[in-house]
């Protein structure tokens, strides 16, 4: 006997539900900065920097990105030269860093329309037998890694860990994402 009141009570909260999902629904079909957030929440994105584009336009951008990746299709590629079996390297949050020149290191900040972020390139200082980097462009650091002394005495292995940041001596700092 229970049951039939819940049914009902179920029938009854279905319909309406259907009534406020049609005018949830037609608000945010009327407002392009409510689509907007509704496509960026399903693109698992967040709303990076302050634009001077419209709602309208950030939505419009934001599909054509989804479409893109989608199908893999991208708007330009850019071709660097091929690394060495010893040459360092490292793609982080849109930055890829080589250690192709003799003491140094180049970084490349890839573009993206996007997010308005320009391609550029820098170049740090790169310390003497130097081994691995890892990075993190959105908190400005770089850690670099000497290779490893083996210590035959003590059967162990010495290595040393420089942290720093890009900005470090006046370089520019990459875009954040």
């Amino acid at each position: 006997m229970n049951t039939i009141p819940c049914l009902l009570l179920f029938f009854f909260f279905a319909s309406e539900a259907g009534k406020v999902c049609k005018f949830l629904r037609s608000a945010v079909d009327k407002s392009p900065s409510a689509q907007y957030a509704v496509e960026l929440a399903a693109s698992g994105i967040e709303d990076g920097t302050r634009s001077q584009l419209t709602a309208a336009s950030r939505l419009a951008l934001l599909k054509e990105c989804n479409t893109c990746w989608d199908a893999l299709k991208w708007r330009e590629t850019r071709d660097l030269p091929p690394l060495g079996l010893d040459t360092i390297w490292e793609f982080c949050g849109g930055v890829f860093a080589r250690s192709g020149l003799p003491g140094a290191l180049r970084l490349h900040q890839l573009p993206s329309q996007y997010r308005n972020i320009q391609a550029t390139s820098w170049r740090i200082p790169l310390l003497s037998n130097t081994h691995d980097c890892v990075m993190d462009p959105a908190q400005d650091l770089l850690v670099l890694v000497k290779k490893p002394i083996l210590i035959p005495t003590r059967n162990k292995v010495k290595s040393h860990v420089w942290i720093r940041t890009y900005t470090k001596a006046g370089k520019a700092k990459p875009a954040k994402s």
